[in-house]
């Protein structure tokens, strides 16, 4: 036994909730930000199941794995200004996704990517 105990979830690692809007100004989901090194390196490891709601955007990113997690992800790309340029829906555990000239990918449960579409700006909001 090691002593360390199963990895937090990035909602525990001291992000707080923010809201993710489509460009009608609609909101899509709430979830959080991964803005220090910490969560960024954490993500969604651990994981076991996200709500349909849930997401996590990892900002300054062009490529994820899902080496060793036990789910099913979508992965939705950003450029620099927030606006869509791939979406991956689903990705299954054991894969590498990525998106050139990415500037941030926003996590969800599968499906998540059918909120969204090409092209369209996506904004964070506290």
């Amino acid at each position: 036994m090691t002593g360390r105990g199963p990895l937090p979830r990035v909602d525990r690692l001291g992000a707080a909730p923010a809201s993710l809007a489509g460009e009608d100004g609609s909101q899509i989901a709430t979830g959080y930000a991964a803005t220090h090194a910490r969560a960024r390196a954490i993500g969604l490891l651990g994981t076991r199941a996200l709500g349909s709601e849930e997401f996590l955007w990892i900002p300054r990113c062009s490529r994820v794995h899902t080496w060793a997690m036990a789910i099913s992800i979508a992965c939705v790309f950003v450029d620099s200004g927030g606006v869509v340029i791939r979406i991956a829906d689903p990705v299954p555990p054991w894969r590498i996704v990525g998106a050139h000239g990415a500037a941030g990918v926003i996590e969800g449960p599968a499906g998540f990517g059918a909120r969204v579409r090409l092209g369209e700006r996506l904004t964070l909001a506290a």
